[in-house]
């Protein structure tokens, strides 16, 4: 099983030697096969030891997270590399600054690294496992709330890590009318093509770092009732087993809006607004005063502009309401506020967003009965088209 660096956290790597200077270490950070190592160094650090007044074996530390970042990244409808491989290389020296004699004791360490983070309580290099035995580790199903809700006739998509090689046994009371399909990116969608949901679905590892984060996408979903599940079991590793439960959204007079979002274990997510919703267009411009004097014939045309406006542009917005929830939403919630990247799928068409709902009050059935949130969001692009 791998070891994890979730990038969008500091991770920390210590190397330690008695009686080293210095320490290099050479990054070497690609996707796909494991085997397919590059030919040069991505990264070579270099720094000189402490011993923090004697105490302890000389050490340095190294944070990597931040230069492997730059290689996980998503072109949506395109392409998404989501996890890739990181080999770590140490080399230990008698001398300051990598000089002098090579010291025994170095070696070789592989990672892989997703861009997810952790939260502050989870301390240090979170989720570096997969064994639910750890306080904070990575689930074989990468969201939180295992209670899913969909609108009927859309398609559902789920995502999962696959190193547990997670088996999914779905129980929908509509039969085999509903399919399944295992997916390589969020965005694929259902083809005419996809297998019975009578099946089991077995999601399968690789050292392809492509293959680790899968998602299953569900359809037609007409058919599937509120209290039908999946129960996903590992088949690898640690044994885990969660149940995920499905609940059908009523129909609604407003446009569907499914909130797309990459959550804190690196994966993309799905959530519905399906109440009401309202867009609105706010602009800037910058104006000067013109002269319109014709002094030829002193005088002026009064249809002319004497105060011009130029720069003209604007930004769109959009506020979407969820429908009423249970409190599994919540943790969704908090990380569509931190995420990144976000989209909304309004109809057939797909629009990159930003979030500006910046503060949330979590809603609890104790406090409030029901969970309903509202989110606000601005089109990440100006109305008027300035691309240069």
């Amino acid at each position: 099983m791998s070891a994890i660096i979730n990038t969008r956290s500091p991770y920390y790597v210590n190397m330690s030697r008695s009686s080293a200077l210095s320490v290099k270490v050479n990054l070497r950070i690609y996707s796909g096969l494991q085997s397919a190592l590059p030919a040069t160094d991505t990264y070579s650090l270099i720094k000189n030891t402490s011993d923090n007044g004697g105490t302890v074996t000389e050490y340095a530390t190294f944070e990597i997270s931040e230069l492997i970042r730059d290689y996980i990244y998503t072109d949506y409808y395109t392409d998404a590399i989501d996890a890739v491989w990181v080999r770590v290389e140490r080399t230990f020296y008698d001398g300051l600054n990598g000089t002098g004699s090579t010291l025994s004791g170095g070696g070789t360490l592989y990672y892989l690294a997703i861009d997810g983070f952790g939260y502050f309580e989870e301390g240090v290099n979170p989720r570096t496992s997969i064994d639910p035995d750890d306080e904070s580790y990575t689930p074989m199903t990468l969201q939180d709330n295992l209670t899913v809700y969909f609108v009927p006739g859309e398609q559902i998509t789920l995502p999962f890590f696959s190193e547990a090689e997670p088996l999914i046994d779905f129980t929908f009371s509509g039969g085999a009318g509903v399919e399944w399909q295992a997916l390589d990116n969020f965005w694929e969608t259902y083809d005419g093509l996809w297998n019975s949901s009578l099946d089991d679905v077995q999601i399968e590892d690789s050292t392809d770092s492509l293959d680790k984060i899968q998602y299953i996408g569900i359809f037609p979903t007409n058919n599937i009732k509120t209290g039908d599940t999946a129960t996903v079991t590992s088949t690898t590793g640690t044994a885990q087993t969660q149940n995920i439960v499905f609940k059908a959204l009523c129909a609604g007079k407003y446009p569907d809006v499914k909130i797309v979002f990459y959550n804190k274990y690196g994966a993309i997510q799905e959530l519905w607004a399906h109440k009401k919703s309202v867009k609105s267009l706010s602009t800037k411009s910058e104006t000067y005063n013109r002269n319109i004097m014709d002094y030829a014939a002193v005088d002026y045309s009064i249809y002319k502009h004497a105060t011009s406006r130029f720069d003209v542009n604007g930004r769109e917005s959009i506020t979407v309401n969820t429908d009423f929830m249970d409190e599994s939403i919540n943790d969704p919630v908090k990380q569509l506020l931190l995420s990144e990247q976000v989209w909304l799928d309004i109809g057939t068409d797909t629009y990159p967003v930003v979030i500006k709902t910046s503060s949330l009050t979590e809603k609890t059935s104790v406090n409030d009965k029901m969970v309903q949130y509202t989110f606000e969001f601005e089109y990440a692009y100006d109305k008027v088209q300035n691309i240069r």
